[in-house]
């Protein structure tokens, strides 16, 4: 019969996580200096054979506190001490991040930081920027949007230590895309600035311009001042040298994107031009699921269907009053010619349904 020191491995690996985690205390902790550095090295083996036996047993919270335990030992005893290297410290704090992560999310992110300073720490940075982009994903979960960017940000750093300036860029338009999401939208629009300033992503300067000017024009409509999109304009083109170039797919894209914008700017603005603009664009480049939403908020202003002052999280606009010939009181058909809409219900689209009543 398989046995490990004695002990019958055929038993619940529960009850051998317990022995196992319980001999590696007692084997850190241990007064007996003859054994030297050797019992600290034991004592790790033990706690992280007892982690891997309660993953096993599906006992979760053992799992979380014992690898805790396994993180902050080896720092202490291994570390600390010189006779432990960054490698293993950053696995043993990722192990950690990934057992405490169903229990306390707080936690599991302080664990994931302490991982990234150790990948950093033996030059690992492309895993560094990795568990960066883990933290950014998990803060913006938890709508903590100041440290789901702070993640972002050093995902980039960290990319681009590597070399990787695709990757960087690619952490930067999350970013970017998460701050419309947050409807921060001028925020957003000069990250894509920033990107093409970079210059790491120069195949991609047309796509990202439309999404910077798309930004924009959103911030412009919701703030309902034409400036912004206009400086806009003005920034990009300084900007992008090779914007508006004859290049085929980005002369169309630039002419679908000023068409939009054109058709906002009149007075009244244009509905019909502004939808035909954007299947002008469809045809040409796929809109995304983050493009749909901006242009539906855009739209939904130019209709006067989207409340200034009440929006719900996520960018998910109010459906507001908008029909004169609807069934109002004086005071409702006095408040329409005001521009005072009337919420009417909260609705939730799927994107195809977004993107059907985008070409409405």
């Amino acid at each position: 019969m398989a046995s490990w020191d004695g002990e019958d491995l055929t038993v619940d690996n529960k009850i051998l996580g317990d022995k196992l985690a319980k001999k590696g205390m007692d084997s850190l902790t241990s007064i007996n200096i003859l054994k030297g550095s050797a019992r600290y090295a034991k004592g790790i083996e033990y706690l992280e054979q007892a982690v891997e036996h309660y993953i096993r047993a599906d006992a979760d919270q053992e799992a979380a506190d014992t690898a805790l335990k396994l993180a902050e030992s080896y720092e202490i005893y291994m570390y600390q001490k010189g006779t432990g290297n960054a490698h293993e410290m950053s696995k043993y704090w990722e192990l950690a991040g990934d057992c405490v992560d169903d229990f306390n999310e707080k936690k599991s992110i302080e664990c994931y930081h302490k991982c990234a300073y150790y990948q950093k720490t033996n030059n690992n940075f492309q895993s560094a920027a990795k568990t960066y982009h883990l933290i950014a994903q998990l803060e913006q979960k938890r709508d903590h949007m100041k440290e789901a960017l702070q993640g972002y940000d050093l995902a980039a750093e960290a990319f681009t230590t590597q070399g990787s300036n695709v990757h960087a860029a690619k952490m930067l338009v999350e970013k970017a895309e998460y701050l419309a999401k947050e409807e921060s939208y001028n925020e957003s629009a000069m990250v894509f600035v920033e990107i093409i300033k970079k210059g790491y992503l120069p195949f991609e300067n047309h796509a990202l311009a439309f999404k910077s000017m798309l930004a924009m024009l959103t911030h412009s409509a919701l703030s309902q001042d034409e400036k912004h999109i206009l400086q806009h304009d003005a920034l990009i083109n300084k900007v992008d040298e090779t914007w508006g170039s004859k290049d085929t797919k980005s002369c169309y894209e630039r002419k679908c994107v000023m068409k939009m914008v054109d058709a906002f700017l009149k007075q009244p603005a244009d509905i019909a031009a502004f939808t035909r603009a954007i299947k002008d664009y469809d045809i040409v480049s796929t809109l995304t699921t983050w493009s749909v939403d901006l242009l539906l908020i855009v739209k939904r202003v130019i209709q006067g269907r989207v409340n200034m002052n009440d929006t719900s999280s996520g960018g998910t606009y109010q459906w507001i009053q908008t029909s004169k010939t609807a069934d109002v009181s004086a005071n409702d058909e006095e408040d329409v010619q005001n521009g005072i809409y009337h919420r009417e219900e909260h609705v939730t689209q799927t994107h195809s349904e977004k993107y059907a009543d985008l070409f409405l």
